[in-house]
């Protein structure tokens, strides 16, 4: 909890790097943080035990306990204590574990103060959120806070969802990044050998004796010939423009559809294409599923604009997605063996456009089908669910769009959701 006193967010950092927690901890407290410094996991564990804390901001590499041994402790033990994780750079792979593993955010060392404190002031303001949520919902009024209480668990799942994804677009952005770079680089040295191969042969032509050719410029024509390579880099330039081509058009794709799937709703709601949201969010998403299965859509090119509110239907079918792949997950493990598959369909159906979620998981247990809509309910693990997805896909689809949200599950062979949407004038 946040310090009664002086009402100053409580942060402990644990790292085993003496200089970057002296730096962190003057830094912090300057910014009128009050905080606690230790160098190993188990001190931290222990710090925890005692003191409450706000935000944890912890390493990954320490010894005693490491930082995804601290996370789970945090939460099993300390499941409002909001854990920020720090990381070497380039160190993505194993920020992305954290982040799976329940941290709300990573910083690569060493810091920027700016975004350091923008990231626990983040990371307290979610903290807040969540509790509110928890709080309203258990002892407020339903009908006199209904409203309060869907703004801070919307809060709180765009929070959640904005941290997840975020480790997942910078890997998925420099992936392509990478080799449109080395392609570029090869583009750079053999534009030289073309050039200079080029020269040479407008000298033999321009040559007065062209249909006799001097024997020592026919000799340094086929020496550079054969130094060129001009056959390989006939046959390799227009592939690498094809892969740098492809590069940049992914990254722009991917870089859009975050800035749409991001992009603050409106209140009113609005003519909208459905297909493209659905597109945007599923390219967004995709380090969420793309380990464990495949995706595919079959989307009505026919499909009418209808009026709604775009990106909070971009919120429920990012929730549905990633409901899917974690159940595809419980079932395929990491993906390394094989993978499940998400199929996504749009349709119109009269004054209707419909919406299938479909995936291969483990299906719903039948005993729990009727509770999957409440607030709060979960069957996930502490620190991979709230249960709030589906009561905010309910809430936005019926409540918000007087559609229907239906669910069709088979236990051992998937589950579809069916969302149903009217179309409108």
């Amino acid at each position: 909890m946040e310090d009664t006193e002086t009402n100053r967010i409580r942060v402990i950092v644990a790292d085993d790097d003496e200089g970057l927690l002296k730096l962190v901890s003057r830094e912090l407290t300057g910014k009128g943080f009050t905080c606690e410094t230790v160098s190993d996991g188990a001190a931290a564990a222990a710090a925890m035990d005692r003191t409450e804390f706000d935000v944890a901001l912890l390493d990954i590499e320490m010894p005693e306990l490491d930082g995804f041994q601290v996370l789970a402790i945090i939460r099993e033990k300390h499941p409002e204590t909001i854990p920020v994780i720090l990381t070497g750079k380039g160190d993505i792979p194993r920020a992305v574990k954290a982040m799976k593993l329940g941290a709300f955010d990573f910083l690569e060392k060493p810091c920027n103060p700016h975004l350091l404190e923008n990231a626990i002031r983040r990371a307290d303001e979610y903290r807040r959120a969540r509790m509110h949520a928890r709080k309203m919902e258990a002892v407020a009024d339903e009908t006199r806070t209904a409203l309060k209480l869907e703004r801070a668990i919307n809060q709180a799942q765009k929070l959640e969802s904005v941290g997840r994804l975020a480790a997942g677009i910078a890997h998925e952005i420099n992936t392509p990044a990478q080799y449109v770079g080395d392609n570029l680089e090869f583009l750079l040295s053999a534009h030289g050998d073309i050039v200079a191969l080029m020269d040479l042969f407008r000298r033999i032509m321009e040559s007065p004796a062209a249909d006799a050719l001097p024997p020592d410029l026919l000799k340094e024509a086929r020496d550079r010939n054969d130094k060129a390579r001009f056959d390989y880099l006939a046959h390799e330039i227009p592939r690498a423009i094809a892969q740098s081509i492809e590069g940049i058009g992914r990254i722009s794709s991917i870089v859009q559809a975050m800035k749409e799937f991001s992009h603050p709703g409106v209140a009113e709601k609005t003519l909208a294409d459905i297909n493209h949201c659905v597109e945007s969010t599923v390219t967004v998403s995709r380090n969420e599923w793309k380990y464990v299965a495949d995706l595919e859509t079959d989307l009505d090119p026919e499909l009418p604009r209808i009026l709604c509110l775009p990106g909070e239907l971009n919120q429920v079918f990012l929730n549905l997605i990633v409901n899917a792949a974690h159940a595809i997950g419980d079932v395929v493990g990491d993906g390394s063996e094989t993978k499940g598959r998400i199929t996504i369909s749009t349709r119109r159906d009269g004054d209707w456009v419909e919406i299938r979620v479909a995936d291969t998981g483990a299906g719903i247990p039948e005993d729990i089908r009727d509770r999957i809509f409440d607030p709060f309910f979960t069957t996930k693990e502490v620190g991979k669910g709230t249960g709030q997805g589906l009561a905010i896909a309910r809430n936005v689809v019926v409540d918000k769009h007087g559609g229907t949200i239906a669910c069709d599950s088979e236990t051992g062979v998937g589950t579809t959701f069916i969302i149903r949407l009217p179309i409108g004038e």
